[in-house]
């Protein structure tokens, strides 16, 4: 749903669709605020996400009527329209220079033309790669750092260091200080690093090789929150994140993919996730516990009993005791949790929530794995954890952000691994767990889910061990 805010001197408007159209409340504040430097979007009993935002010039609405049909579009609003209406990979870049020109006239345009250029980046450099390098770098770093862009992070190093070889490469360095960071280097894999290495700028670049090198440090010290933008549970009150930070931390997370479902962590106990999700059927009925209606599978080191419920990790009630025992695998003592997210359904897991049990167990030392297919595919370590005392309570939510090359990889199955003994607790091989939820993209096969496909899979009967 489209819908816009206008705030003039005191008077806020709301209206549905383009700005200046279908006002449907007026609200003037009889003691203005002068001088309003923030302002903050927000549902009073509930947790909403709002996307694509855009902050645009003050409108002149009048209560009742709407803006557009006020006033007769201008011979520059006409040319913008039409402009925005033919926008086209061979000549975005021409009209992100003329923008760029008349601005702030223009912000309607600009918006669309950066959104555009944002999303057919990798057909803009191939049919205009001289219109792409004749980009200011101010212009330039607008489009890398745009929500609308999708593509991966080597074709982002490849126009940037075009763009720096129509200057003359180390002549550019003051500026590709300010474009490298857009390029998300955790997110690439070994290979790509080392060809990045290989690249003339690595040699007359020193932010290109601090990057590399950030990049390196996140690959090895995985799950190290030290080196990591590693909790998303935080601590005291509330606070804006500067744009330091906020630059660094987006440098660690996965992109937006078109074609998937994007799954946003809130706060622990949010309704945003992939079993919240697939319990609903993507909001389309009421929860059911993902796990009962065959949805999804999860399964435990131990067989099922008592204190060893996998329906439970799925469930939306009060914690209760809830552990999985250890087994032996492969001459070593393992305990684990698994979450199959069924043949139709792949998450690039960005985020994730545990719960606590009612023990005086909690995790201390584990490992979130995935695999592409289950255990004959092996398993992948997205985020190791060592002595982490973020649990301390039953049934205490704890969160933790999966950053790098692993946030942007889809995997069906998921699994908590406790492979060493937790120092402290009465059971230090128990993997106690109420609750378990992931986020990020979600990629869905539109093939109709038979009732067999579980036994096809070869994952019904024996589980994911």
């Amino acid at each position: 749903m489209r819908c816009w805010i206008n705030f003039d001197r005191g008077c806020i408007t709301v209206g549905l669709g383009d700005p200046g159209t279908n006002v449907s409340h007026t609200w003037r504040d009889p003691d203005p605020i002068e001088s309003i430097s923030y302002a903050g979007l927000s549902a009073w009993d509930t947790h909403i996400v709002y996307r694509a935002i855009r902050v645009l010039p003050v409108l002149n609405v009048q209560q009742g009527t709407d803006l557009k049909s006020t006033q007769l579009p201008s011979l520059l609003d006409l040319a913008c329209n039409t402009l925005r209406d033919c926008l086209r990979p061979s000549s975005v870049s021409a009209v992100l220079v003329v923008v760029d020109a008349l601005e702030p006239t223009l912000p309607v345009l600009r918006q669309a033309a950066l959104s555009f250029a944002a999303e057919h980046l990798q057909e803009a450099l191939a049919q205009d790669p001289e219109g792409v390098a004749g980009l200011p770098a101010p212009m330039l770093s607008e489009v890398l750092r745009s929500q609308a862009m999708s593509c991966g992070e080597m074709l982002v190093f490849k126009v940037i260091t075009v763009w720096a070889a129509a200057r003359g490469g180390p002549e550019a360095t003051p500026d590709l200080d300010i474009l490298l960071p857009h390029v998300r280097f955790p997110l690439m894999t070994l290979e790509e690093l080392d060809c990045v290495q290989q690249h003339p700028l690595w040699e007359t670049c020193s932010m290109l090789r601090q990057l590399v090198r950030e990049a390196h440090e996140a690959n090895t010290a995985m799950g190290s929150p030290e080196k990591l933008v590693s909790s998303l549970q935080a601590a005291g009150p509330p606070r804006l994140p500067s744009r330091q930070e906020a630059a660094l931390s987006a440098r660690f997370l996965s992109r937006t993919t078109p074609g998937c479902v994007e799954l946003l962590f809130v706060c622990p106990g949010d309704k945003n996730g992939v079993t919240y999700w697939l319990a609903t059927q993507g909001g389309q009925q009421q929860w059911v516990n993902p796990m009962l209606s065959g949805r999804v599978k999860v399964q435990a080191s131990s067989p099922a009993c008592r204190s060893t419920n996998p329906a439970s990790c799925v469930a939306l009630g009060p914690p209760r005791l809830n552990f999985a025992a250890p087994r032996s695998e492969a001459g070593r003592l393992v305990s684990w949790w698994s979450l199959d997210l069924g043949p139709r359904h792949q998450l690039a897991c960005s985020a994730y929530t545990l719960r606590h049990d009612k023990s005086h167990d909690p995790l201390r030392s584990w490992t979130l794995q995935a695999s592409r297919d289950g255990p004959q595919c092996g398993w992948e370590d997205l985020r190791r954890h060592e002595n982490d005392l973020t649990l301390r309570l039953p049934g205490q939510y704890g969160s933790w952000a999966v950053t790098g090359h692993a946030a942007t990889v889809p995997y069906r199955c998921f699994r908590i691994c406790v492979m060493q003994m937790q120092k402290g607790n009465e059971n230090p091989w128990h993997a106690s767990l109420a609750q378990i939820e992931l986020y990020g993209n979600l990629y869905v096969d539109g093939k109709e889910e038979d009732a067999d496909v579980w036994e096809l899979a070869g994952v019904a009967a024996n589980g994911l061990g």
